[in-house]
């Protein structure tokens, strides 16, 4: 089994177990934002190790499932730290709302539960997307150039690459398209997951390691 989970190991998922490791060792739990990245990040790592157990277990069927209730989870945790962060926050607690019974619909009556539900993935990545760019606006017409140089900003923005090229990948619902063999042996789907999620735990990464900095200068 060990054996079996070393040979399947991917690179994102490297960076998965890794960024989360990274993040217990260096990370303050007491700290708000500390406290979500944390969750977040664990969030990821028990879905990949649960991708790996169904592998393992011949049930590559149930994926589709985990993905359909932990990628609203993935939501829901970047949407709270963007709450915690931002001036306007009644517009991010009614889209969560939304969201959250958008989520429950698609998932038992919509798209059910026999497969990934697309309509949640890219429902939840274009409200987090169009809410920083809502504060993003705010907060440079307020003039507020620390905030968008701070470290906090940088963590808001780590996810937006993600989000966007999921988002438009599960827009065009077709597996024809998204198994489209791209470069050499990659499809579609293999080299925008791959892309976006170095970019997305690369930027973790640094906003972690600026934090490690900012802690031991307190």
């Amino acid at each position: 089994m060990i054996q079996f989970f070393f040979e399947n190991i991917k690179p994102v998922m490297a960076m998965v177990f890794l960024t989360t490791i990274i993040g217990f060792v260096f990370l303050n739990p007491k700290k708000t934002n500390h406290k979500l990245v944390l969750l977040i990040v664990t969030i990821s790592s028990l879905n990949e190790i649960t991708t790996l157990l169904l592998l393992f277990t011949n049930q590559q069927n149930y994926i589709g499932r985990l993905y359909s209730i932990s990628f609203p989870l993935f939501c829901l945790g970047w949407l709270a730290i963007l709450y915690k962060n931002q001036i306007k926050k009644k517009e991010t607690i009614l889209a969560s709302l939304l969201f959250l019974c958008f989520v429950i619909i698609n998932f038992i009556w919509l798209q059910g539960t026999k497969s990934f539900n697309y309509y949640t993935a890219v429902v939840g990545s274009f409200i987090y997307i169009g809410l920083v760019a809502y504060e993003s606006f705010i907060q440079l017409k307020n003039e507020n150039i620390p905030f968008v140089l701070s470290n906090t900003y940088l963590l808001l923005l780590s996810p937006l690459l993600l989000f966007f090229g999921y988002g438009q990948m599960f827009g065009f619902m077709s597996r024809e398209i998204t198994q489209t063999i791209i470069l050499s042996n990659y499809n579609l789907f293999e080299l925008v997951t791959n892309f976006v999620n170095v970019s997305y735990y690369a930027m973790i990464l640094i906003y972690i390691f600026l934090e490690k900095k900012h802690i031991r200068n307190e």
